[in-house]
């Protein structure tokens, strides 16, 4: 006889466990009659993030790789050119996400990209989602470089190998 599994799936912060999907082995069987339940509907947790959470993962995503370049940039600009240059990107940044939250205000969309498509179409859409891949692969690939020449130093270790 089949036997049947059961899994139970734990629901972060509401505490509630709900039965999942019991399959027989021989539900696998290609052209297989066996019974299958659907897993019953997954709540979520009523409690949202809000927006301290909300402006704290921006801020982090902001401050993020920048703010290791930022020591060799004020190097080769100079300390006064350096900081009057990083105030007026600053300013810059600022006025570009208030027109960016006050267009979709208008527009009403509240979806980085939806807005996109909505002002510029189809094509909006696309280049704003590869840009977005593109600021996190290159992201990642810089954290990844950092932490290949920092971490060795740190711990003593030599690395050999191509380079």
């Amino acid at each position: 006889m089949a036997q049947v599994k059961s899994l139970e799936i734990e629901l972060g912060e509401v505490g509630e466990t709900q039965q999942g999907p019991r399959l027989s082995s021989e539900s696998f069987l290609p052209g297989s009659t066996a019974p299958f339940e659907a897993p019953p509907a997954v709540t979520r947790p009523s409690k949202k993030a809000g927006m301290p959470f909300a402006v704290a993962n921006f801020l982090n995503s902001i401050v993020g790789a920048g703010i290791i370049g930022m020591p060799y940039a004020l190097y080769h600009c100079g300390m006064v050119t350096g900081l009057i240059l990083l105030m007026y990107v600053g300013y810059l940044t600022d006025q570009s996400v208030r027109m960016i939250v006050e267009m979709g205000r208008d527009l009403d969309v509240f979806d980085y990209e939806k807005l996109a498509e909505k002002v510029f179409g189809r094509r909006g859409y696309v280049a704003i989602t590869v840009f977005m891949f593109l600021l996190a692969f290159g992201a990642m690939v810089a954290y990844m470089v950092i932490i290949g020449d920092v971490v060795p130093e740190i711990l003593g270790i030599e690395v050999t190998g191509a380079s």
